[in-house]
């Protein structure tokens, strides 16, 4: 297996970033914070991460998995909690 460099995680991290950006979703929402928090720790960590964080104030749920090993996707969704139809 071989890992990603750091500079290869940055470069992952600030297309994450680039997309919330795009979206209008900053650190002002507790699980966009806490998805910066999951990034920051990728950065340093030689273990992939799992992300699961609910974010009710925007409906969402925030799902992905922050991949070390190069040959595996970083990746990143987000799927809504509510559809409109159920509320």
């Amino acid at each position: 297996m071989i890992k990603r460099t750091r500079e290869q995680k940055q470069n992952e991290v600030k297309i994450i970033i680039k997309k919330l950006t795009e979206l209008h979703l900053n650190t002002s929402y507790d699980g966009i914070k806490n998805l910066f928090q999951n990034m920051k720790e990728y950065l340093i960590t030689e273990n992939p991460i799992i992300i699961d964080i609910p974010c009710p104030e925007l409906n969402i749920c925030i799902k992905g998995v922050l991949e070390t090993d190069l040959s595996k996707k970083v990746w990143v969704k987000l799927e809504c909690l509510v559809k409109p139809e159920e509320e």
